[in-house]
């Protein structure tokens, strides 16, 4: 399982993933560590016995900000981790 979307934010990188850690927090995705090397953030959960990762990411451009999220899992029930 694969989705991906693209957003524009008139806010900053922090302004993004403040909302993400609260609103995945709300629906049960794991709060995820401080941003990766690539300034990612890594959501997990369990759906159905399977590991499903939310990946959150930005990149600031002056005002506004270009950001994608991607929801991913294993089709064969294979561990995935962030």
């Amino acid at each position: 399982m694969y989705a991906d979307r693209s957003y524009t934010f008139s806010g900053s990188r922090g302004e993004v993933y403040d909302f993400y850690r609260s609103a995945a927090a709300a629906k049960g995705w794991t709060p995820p560590e401080p941003p990766d090397s690539w300034g990612r953030l890594c959501f997990a959960r369990e759906d159905r016995g399977d590991r499903v990762l939310l990946l959150v990411f930005a990149t600031d451009r002056g005002p506004r900000s270009d950001y994608g999220i991607v929801a991913s899992g294993p089709p064969d029930g294979a561990d995935t981790r962030c």
